[in-house]
This record gives structure tokens, C-alpha cells and sequence, in this order.
């Protein structure tokens, strides 16, 4: 079995930009390949995926577009973490699109979740 993993991985911004006007395999049209030829591909998601919400009081929030999730999977992602310091940029509603976006595209999700059993399960 093959793992590879990455760190983060964030479709905001120009890159959510690009997705919008390229189309979703844009951002990873040259990684794809090498990405998906894992038997289990992971990352680290710094965005959340979500056209609703209102942006956290912050420097920096980060939101991909609901298309962002079929870059994912295009690319070969597996598994994405979402605990870390971007997912809640756009509140509960900006994770709760994220979780389901990324279900629709079966890629599975660790480090948050809708309540705490779903945050903390394996």
C-alpha cells in the first residue's frame, strides 16, 4: 500500500479564482497524476469549502468555492483534515458545506466536525 501526504492545501483566494474561470482540475492540472497514483492520498484543508457564512473578525479568512471539492477528488485526495485554524472562517455554515461537499466526492474528513463525536471519531 502506498500513502502520500501533504500539508496545506488552500483553494481560496486567486486559486478559488482560478477553479472559477479554469474550471476545477486547474489547480492541480500538473499534480493530478502523481497525486491519485497513491493507494490513499491525504492533506490538510486551510479553506473552508462554502458559498455562505459570514467571514470571522480576523486577518485572514479563507473560503473555496463549492467546485473546490471536485478539484479534490480530481487530484486523488482520500482523506482531509480539517482541524486547523482556517475551517471556521466561515462559521458552522462554512464547515458543515465543507463536510458535505467533501462526503458528496467521498473524501473522508478527520479533525472537526458538526458536534464533538464527529470531531474526535478515527
Amino acid at each position: 500500500m502506498t500513502l502520500m501526504a501533504v500539508g496545506d492545501i488552500m483553494l481560496g483566494r486567486t486559486i478559488a479564482e482560478l477553479i472559477l474561470n479554469e474550471g476545477y482540475q486547474a489547480p492541480f492540472a500538473f499534480t493530478a497524476d502523481t497525486l491519485s497514483s497513491a493507494d490513499v492520498t491525504i492533506g490538510n484543508l486551510e479553506c473552508p469549502i462554502s458559498t455562505r457564512g459570514k467571514a470571522a473578525q480576523k486577518n485572514y479568512a479563507f473560503r473555496a468555492p463549492l467546485e473546490a471539492a471536485k478539484s479534490l477528488s480530481y487530484a486523488g485526495f482520500d482523506i482531509l483534515s480539517l482541524g486547523n485554524n482556517h475551517i471556521l472562517d466561515y462559521g458552522q455554515e462554512g464547515l458543515a458545506d465543507t463536510i458535505t461537499a467533501l462526503n458528496k466526492e467521498n473524501i473522508l474528513v478527520v479533525g472537526a466536525g458538526l458536534d464533538a463525536s464527529q470531531a474526535y471519531a478515527p
